[in-house]
């Protein structure tokens, strides 16, 4: 097993909530015991029956955990979002900085080696939890449904399906470098690549993409 460190101004509660975020993306439910959980925080078996009552609950908890997280992470953002939909007019400079920023803010989360282990638990759900995506509808609600709405503002003739195919697009990109954040780093192309030249490229990349991207042409297309 990786190295798992703990922090010891956590309570005990807070190193199993840590712990099970780290062992779930890892090994999933099923593959994470009662006891792997007691060995990687050091805290015996009876504490998370304590603080949780058993493994099932647990886990829901965890997972109520890492939403709480990634709210925190957009929570600014999409506030001024809510904030831009009561405005009857919206200039298009400031559709296009908010945009920027929004940029700006997935590749500064994606990029943060403290968020691996919730990509990874992200990735673990749309491969096995089939029924239940909580997780990925977070992401849905905070990221995928903002960058729609600023889309659909910043071009004046795109359907709003095509906004929502860009915006899934977009985001489903960005994510996957914070889910395969090894895969980037040992690929012979970027290994010995700065991540600051990485991310500068890509939000380049990303953003003369959107800038350019022939709305009259999408149109057409979507006609048919």
């Amino acid at each position: 097993m990786e190295s798992f460190e703990l922090n010891e101004e956590q309570t005990s509660r807070e190193k199993l909530l840590t712990a099970g975020v780290y062992l779930f993306a890892r090994f999933g439910y099923k593959g994470t015991s009662t006891r792997m959980i007691a060995e990687t925080t050091n805290l015996n078996i009876a504490t998370m029956h304590f603080h949780f009552k058993n493994k099932e609950n647990f886990y829901k908890n965890v997972i109520a955990h890492v939403e709480d997280q990634i709210k925190s992470r957009y929570s600014n953002f999409t506030q001024k979002i809510d904030d831009l939909k009561s405005e009857p007019v919206l200039a298009k400079d400031l559709i296009w900085q908010l945009i920027c920023e929004f940029i700006d803010l997935q590749l500064d989360i994606t990029f943060d080696e403290t968020e691996s282990d919730i990509f990874l638990l992200l990735s673990r759900e749309q491969l096995y939890d089939f029924d239940e995506l909580p997780l990925t509808q977070i992401i849905f609600e905070k990221a995928e449904n903002s960058l729609t709405f600023l889309l659909t503002h910043y071009y004046d003739t795109l359907p709003i399906e095509k906004a929502i195919v860009l915006s899934r697009l977009i985001n489903g990109a960005l994510v996957s470098y914070g889910d395969h954040a090894t895969f980037l780093s040992t690929s012979p192309v970027s290994h010995s690549l700065s991540k600051s030249f990485i991310k500068d490229s890509t939000r380049d990349f990303v953003l003369n993409a959107i800038a350019n991207y022939p709305t009259e042409k999408a149109v057409f297309v979507a006609s048919f």
